[in-house]
């Protein structure tokens, strides 16, 4: 009674209440934790789940059992359209209740991963994928893209260690930064990192004189058609302006007359965004005739690489037309691409805790456990907005029960979402559609996270999140048993091996 009568008067749900009596009691017989030895470094696959060891007392510390509690989790549909059905729901709620009081995680599903790497290999199979690290460099991804045919696009000593850490061979990856440190050269020449890119001659004289056995791909520039569309334009940054044929044989000549070097392909990068870019068609064009000048001054010109660019969904009829001349070129050349957001974008789903509940300015406001410096920096980065979105709310999970029900339309409110940290501009959005029935101690379950969310995250404020990444396999979009559907449908295949012989 004397609980229910403060929380009339401090204007506190009772089972919002309830549910930190629940936490306090859970936590009141461990002693505090040193921060630092929280998680241990190593990680561990245990029922297709892959997560960072809990030490003895941190398991001790975060042992508070779901049935505790009455939170719910509400799935919304944040960049991936596509719904989950019941029994997928029911799965990834399990992960929620390991540790209800817990930070902001990741799910990452395999399934969906293996399923682009297929749909690309039957697509474009004359087109090696390099997939870009800096898009999402989760090990469980990284490692079932790789151990499957694709290679590693790097660009900097810390991703190439990173992926000889993982097992992938310095052969199978590309250093793809066209303006790079010196130590950072000298690194990837020791560790036989053979291909890079460059488009100065400042950086060929660097790479030629530090590492003389590495092989040179000029990059040019292709001016973004759709450039308002895209997240990231590149040709203001990098990339050599060719302004004319007669300026490609000037330059290809100087290359190799003057600086002595022999480039051994071309590289462009037609400009970032969540639908692809438009570009690939004159890009293509362009490319051809730099090989073809190319050649006539000695180069080897053996590979040509696409670059990133591609859609954030499956890849179309119209888009894979624009890359069809590259297919059995008579010009005879070695084709690969560097797709980051295509094979992660999809492949994540981001869980994270509501922490307060507030009215700021007539507004219902949520706080929740990760923000726009952590898994929501790809609202700064990467063009995602949330705004004026009245339809990301489509079903919610009793955590307790696993009792599913739709979204009541009638609860959604015009709401503000704010970012953990204490910076007044974490801002996640200012005017989204939100479930008003939602309340502290709750979580969210946001679709397609895995684009420029976990790798960018900083520690700003000292704060963490998603410091647990667990991996699932389910394919998406189907209306039965998750199970049922692996039975009737192709398992993605374990082996795909390019048509051509690499080069690497």
């Amino acid at each position: 009674m004397q609980v229910y009568q403060k929380c009339l008067q401090q204007k506190i749900p009772l089972e919002t209440k309830s549910l930190f009596v629940s936490l306090k009691n859970n936590m009141s017989e461990t002693k505090p934790l040193n921060n630092n030895n929280l998680y241990t470094n190593q990680w561990s696959s245990n029922n297709n789940i892959l997560t960072k060891k809990l030490t003895a007392a941190s398991q001790a510390n975060f042992s508070t059992n779901a049935q505790s509690t009455s939170a719910n989790t509400y799935f919304l549909k944040g960049l991936d359209s596509r719904i989950l059905n019941a029994e997928q729901r029911e799965e990834l709620v399990s992960f929620v209740n390991q540790d209800p009081f817990g930070q902001s995680f990741l799910v990452y599903n395999s399934h969906e991963a293996l399923r682009k790497l297929n749909a690309w290999r039957s697509k474009l199979s004359w087109i090696q994928p390099f997939y870009a690290l800096k898009s999402n460099p989760i090990d469980p991804l990284v490692e079932d893209l790789c151990s499957n045919g694709a290679g590693l696009d790097v660009a900097s000593q810390g991703e190439i260690k990173k992926g000889l850490e993982m097992g992938i061979s310095a052969s199978n990856m590309i250093y793809s930064n066209p303006v790079k440190e010196e130590k950072d050269i000298l690194y990837a020449a020791q560790n036989n990192v053979l291909y890079t890119t460059a488009d100065t001659f400042d950086e060929i004289v660097k790479i030629h004189t530090l590492a003389p056995n590495m092989k040179i791909l000029w990059r040019i520039s292709i001016t973004e058609d759709n450039s308002q569309q895209l997240a990231t334009v590149f040709s203001n940054k990098f990339g050599d302006d060719i302004t004319s044929l007669e300026d490609a044989h000037q330059k290809f000549k100087f290359i190799a007359q003057e600086l002595g070097v022999r480039l051994h392909g071309i590289h462009f990068h037609c400009g970032s965004g969540k639908n692809g870019s438009s570009s690939f068609l004159k890009a293509v064009n362009m490319a051809r005739k730099c090989i073809e000048i190319g050649r006539q001054y000695g180069h080897a010109m053996e590979i040509l690489d696409l670059g990133g660019g591609y859609p954030s969904g499956d890849l179309n009829d119209k888009f894979i037309a624009n890359l069809k001349d590259t297919c059995n070129d008579p010009l005879g050349y070695r084709v690969i691409a560097e797709p980051g957001r295509h094979f992660s974008s999809q492949t994540c789903y981001l869980f994270t805790r509501i922490l307060a509940k507030r009215s700021k300015q007539g507004k219902t406001c949520f706080h929740v456990n990760d923000s726009l410096y952590h898994s929501f920096n790809c609202v700064l980065m990467d063009g995602v907005s949330f705004e004026n979105d009245n339809d990301q709310f489509y079903s919610v999970v009793n955590n307790n029960t696993l009792e599913q029900s739709e979204i009541n339309k009638n609860s959604m409110i015009n709401s503000s979402v704010f970012g953990m940290t204490c910076d007044g501009a974490d801002v996640i959005a200012r005017n989204v559609g939100f479930c008003g029935d939602a309340k502290v101690g709750d979580w969210l379950c946001f679709s397609g996270m895995g684009s420029y969310t976990f790798g960018p995250k900083s520690a700003f404020n000292g704060m963490e999140s998603t410091t647990r990444v667990f991996k699932w396999s389910s394919p998406i979009g189907v209306p039965e048993s998750p199970k049922k559907a692996a039975e009737t449908s192709e398992e993605p295949s374990l082996i795909w091996k390019p048509k051509l012989e690499p080069a690497f």
